[in-house]
């Protein structure tokens, strides 16, 4: 995977990275670009803080319920996740297909205390949703 790209080349490819490896190289990236697709066509791409923790079998994140982001993905679950590391030349961007569920348990299981600036209302004023990405392939540029 250590590949150094020059601007405009291509990333290394590999749609079989595991995703226990995967976890490891964004574990400590803060957060994360979501990119879907609105009702209208139109790409949106939103923050979210990076709530993985590798104990997972996809990728996670918390959002809160009401947001746009989870209706996107409901109607059009192709999404694009796009890491990159604070201080570093290395960017991860994942192809996934992601879906919205409402898991209390999971939830509890990736809050951190980081994670009170997000959502500053906490899971009992804002109930917050789990966005689970199914990774099907991931470039990375380092």
């Amino acid at each position: 995977m250590g590949m150094t790209s020059a601007p405009g080349a291509a990333p290394s490819l590999d749609s079989a990275l595991p995703l226990g490896r995967l976890a490891g190289i964004v574990r400590n990236i803060p957060s994360a670009l979501i990119t879907t697709i609105d009702p209208t066509g139109i790409i949106q791409t939103r923050l979210l803080p990076n709530t993985n923790t590798g104990d997972e079998h996809e990728l996670c994140f918390l959002s809160p319920y009401d947001l746009p982001i989870v209706r996107e993905v409901r109607e059009r679950p192709d999404v694009l996740v796009t890491f990159s590391a604070p201080g570093s030349d290395r960017f991860v961007v994942v192809h996934g297909v992601a879906r919205v569920e409402r898991d209390r348990d999971l939830v509890e299981r990736l809050w951190h205390p980081a994670i009170a600036t997000w959502f500053p209302l906490g899971d009992a004023e804002t109930p917050l949703a789990v966005l689970k990405v199914a990774v099907a392939g991931v470039e990375v540029w380092d």
